[in-house]
């Protein structure tokens, strides 16, 4: 017997005489979800107690990019639940995909064991339709209560701090006959609405390590290639050492195919022609690019690079922790030497860091930025904290040729 794999929120919304429940906050995003999921389909009916038809289109176009020509909106303006019964049914019967926006108000007029009689009725009625129900909630009741345990698929909208600011989240705590994701999913409305499965597998980080990527569309300044100074890149201690790696060999690739020298000064516990080989097979090509072998001492690797004016380097911190934690003051010496070589030899000098890192706090004073690299249940998240910036997922897209975006969360 094969295993049916989850489904995401758009899938399950999508399906043909299912009844769902959408429950969030309000301004979470439970109307664009909906409009998202069901504009996929040949019609649609919005039933919006609260929603002017406006708002509505207006939600609708910026998913689609244009004015959705299957959209009907019905305004409710009372609770007639003759009215609204009589649209469900009709609209079911034509196919289309129904949304009640929102089941609150629907059920304003009904008590107690009414709004369950309801609940089972319009829940009976939509299984014989040829459509598929969708009912927004925007709190508890004892007809929205009941309707968890009725609706053929319960999904959960919330925010969640990340970095200090907020993402939208959504759970599946229920999709009948088929297994849920142990995951939440993320989404945006940035640029259209995007929702973001699991970040990566390591079978994908495996294949971006080892074949030609695709060219990474940063939305960071691009002065950022050229402006001299430090920047720290501090990743959380849940963030993957295999994730962490291709992130690195990323940014190599990235400043490689826009003609900039880069200087790759690795650990002494890594090897040097693997480094080098990785980076050239994703790159397509080697140019412009040195592998140096760091030395632990912070000092004499400094020397090592007198001679790379006009480039960019590259580093994991751990090559100098046992000098950060045996002589600190040398070790902020040497710091300072490094801030004064990125300025008067215009090298751009990216650093690595795990957050329990104990030369971290010392190496964040000379920093020109910070940004911070975190780990969720296999979504992977980056946020500028010095200066602060916007928070982004990074999604590794896994295809021929694999690509990295960065999305903004808004």
């Amino acid at each position: 017997m094969s295993i049916i794999p989850y489904r995401t929120p758009l899938e399950i919304l999508k399906t043909k005489n299912y009844v769902s429940l959408i429950e969030g906050d309000p301004g979470i995003g439970k109307t664009t979800l909906a409009l998202a999921s069901a504009l996929d389909s040949d019609k649609v009916t919005y039933i919006s107690y609260n929603e002017t038809e406006d708002s509505i289109l207006s939600k609708a176009k910026n998913i689609v990019g244009k004015d959705p020509k299957n959209l009907k909106i019905i305004r409710m303006l009372s609770g007639n639940q003759k009215v609204v019964f009589s649209s469900i049914l009709s609209s079911l019967k034509e196919g289309s995909t129904v949304i009640i926006d929102s089941v609150n108000a629907f059920l304003w007029n009904e008590k107690g064991m009414h709004q369950r009689a309801l609940m089972q009725l319009v829940y009976e009625a939509s299984k014989h339709k040829n459509g598929s129900l969708i009912f927004i909630s925007e709190g508890s009741n004892d007809g929205t209560n009941f309707l968890r345990y009725l609706v053929d698929s319960y999904i959960k909208l919330e925010k969640e701090e990340i970095l200090g600011l907020n993402a939208r989240k959504i759970t599946v705590l229920k999709d009948r006959d088929y297994p849920v994701s142990n995951y939440p999913f993320y989404f945006t409305f940035h640029n259209g609405f995007k929702l973001f499965e699991a970040s990566y597998s390591f079978s994908a980080l495996y294949g971006a390590l080892k074949s030609k990527v695709k060219g990474w569309e940063r939305p960071f300044s691009s002065s950022v290639i050229s402006e001299p100074g430090i920047t720290l890149y501090v990743q959380d201690t849940s963030l993957s050492s295999s994730f962490s790696k291709l992130y690195r060999y990323w940014l190599v690739v990235d400043y490689l195919l826009r003609k900039r020298k880069v200087v790759y000064l690795a650990r002494p516990d890594e090897d040097e022609t693997d480094i080098k080989e990785t980076i050239k097979k994703m790159a397509g090509h080697s140019k412009g690019l040195i592998v140096a072998k760091a030395k632990g001492n912070l000092e004499e690797d400094l020397q090592g690079i007198s001679n790379f004016n006009d480039s960019l380097i590259v580093s994991d911190l751990l090559t100098w922790e046992t000098e950060a934690l045996v002589d600190p003051s040398k070790y902020e010496f040497s710091l300072r030497r490094l801030l004064e070589a990125t300025l008067k030899m215009n090298l751009v000098v990216i650093l690595f860091a795990y957050s329990n890192y104990l030369g971290l706090s010392t190496v964040k004073k000379y920093a020109l930025r910070e940004r911070w690299l975190l780990e969720k249940e296999t979504h992977v998240f980056l946020r500028t904290l010095k200066p602060p910036g916007p928070l982004y997922y990074v999604k590794l897209i896994e295809d021929k040729e694999p690509g990295l975006n960065l999305y903004m969360m808004s």
